[in-house]
């Protein structure tokens, strides 16, 4: 009985480009005016939050004032993949996990298979390292703001075996996205029943700052000469990029630079996208687009969901003041509540269990996504 690794080989196989055997369709250029608090739901680059398009983010677009048929095309089906064309995140990919109706906006691109391929083996290219690491080539090099077009991602190029083949390598490696998803979605739980305990807390509390509450240590990026993938020194951290769902994915290294973020910092983005938040996994370099908070008082669960709370949108502060940057006197003064140590207390050890219990799915993602990686590099 020949094995899967030898039907491979002995298979057809081709080298083909995305946009062979994908339509690759950039969204609409919604006008900003017709954004408001109902309508349809609205996909920009800051909703996609790898592995998934995050709800919670959506803007709202008044359709009434386009025309329906054009925008056929742009509704989202449940299941679909989107990529990311510009910004901090440029190449990041997210999946639809909702049937409600879902409008694609600019510079976000849909990639949808055409008839003749198997759907999941044609989209966990798009979830590969390999594809990411082209999206990397291409947008390194340019602006501050990179871009890549919708040819741009059509051009990525792989090998294509046999239609039978390509749904043996999908049932495989759909084995490992369903329990990634699985994880996810009880991450997803535990976050919420953890925000929900926050929102709940009580106790007396005085207004304070929120340097009465964190030292907060803001990022400088060091000379370009240090920077290296031959993980030298420690790892470097200008923004968001490899950001990932509870932790960053160590990419870059340096060995240079003075400030740092140490284990267990929440890493807060200062520019656009303001507001997303990490948790360090180690000691390491923070450039000129973050932020390292640390709880003065030792309460750094409580810290992690007063900012969640806090930046409770992107760029969008609980008081509802707007940035698409933040300095450190401005970070200093946001306004808080600030409770009592003894209460401090008691919401730490009810937050720290479920953070133990979401870092234990985290880290098993992580380790599930390398082991899918490492197969899918064999397979094909």
């Amino acid at each position: 009985m020949t094995t899967l690794l030898e039907q491979i080989n002995n298979s057809k196989k081709e080298s083909v480009k995305l946009s062979d055997v994908a339509f690759v369709i950039p969204g609409f250029a919604f006008k900003s005016k017709d954004f408001n608090d109902s309508g349809t739901a609205l996909v920009k680059i800051t909703e996609i939050q790898s592995p998934y398009v995050a709800l919670d983010r959506c803007s709202y677009v008044d359709t009434s004032k386009y025309d329906s048929k054009k925008l056929q095309k742009y509704f989202l089906n449940e299941g679909e993949y989107v990529v990311a064309m510009t910004g901090a995140t440029i190449g990041k990919v997210g999946k639809v996990i909702t049937s409600e109706p879902l409008l694609l906006n600019q510079r976000v691109a849909v990639v949808r298979p055409k008839p003749d391929v198997y759907r999941q083996f044609v989209e966990s290219k798009l979830t590969s390292p390999s594809f990411q690491s082209y999206i990397n080539s291409i947008a390194s090099g340019s602006s501050a703001q990179a871009n890549i077009s919708g040819d741009d991602i059509g051009d990525f190029e792989f090998v294509l075996p046999d239609y039978q083949i390509q749904k043996k390598i999908a049932e495989i490696l759909n084995a490992y996205d369903t329990k990634i998803e699985n994880n996810n979605l009880i991450i997803k739980k535990l976050e919420d029943t953890a925000l929900a305990i926050f929102g709940e807390s009580s106790g007396q509390f005085v207004e304070g700052k929120l340097a009465d509450e964190a030292e907060i240590i803001m990022g400088q990026s060091p000379k370009s000469s240090h920077y290296n993938e031959d993980r030298n020194g420690l790892p470097f951290y200008q923004g968001v990029t490899y950001f990932g769902e509870r932790f960053p994915e160590n990419i870059i290294y340096s060995t240079g630079g003075d400030k740092r973020a140490r284990l267990g910092d929440i890493l807060v983005s200062v520019r656009a996208p303001v507001g997303r938040i990490n948790i360090s996994n180690s000691d390491m370099v923070i450039g000129r687009g973050l932020s390292a908070l640390r709880s003065r008082s030792g309460h750094q669960s409580y810290l992690f969901y007063l900012l969640k709370n806090l930046f409770h949108k992107e760029d969008l502060f609980g008081s509802g003041s707007i940035f698409a940057s933040i300095n450190k006197k401005e970070f200093e003064n946001l306004s808080i509540n600030i409770l009592t140590d003894e209460a401090k207390d008691k919401l730490e050890s009810s937050l720290q269990p479920i953070d133990r219990m979401i870092n234990e799915r985290v880290e098993e993602n992580i380790i599930l996504k390398k082991m899918r990686d490492l197969l899918l590099a064999k397979l094909i």
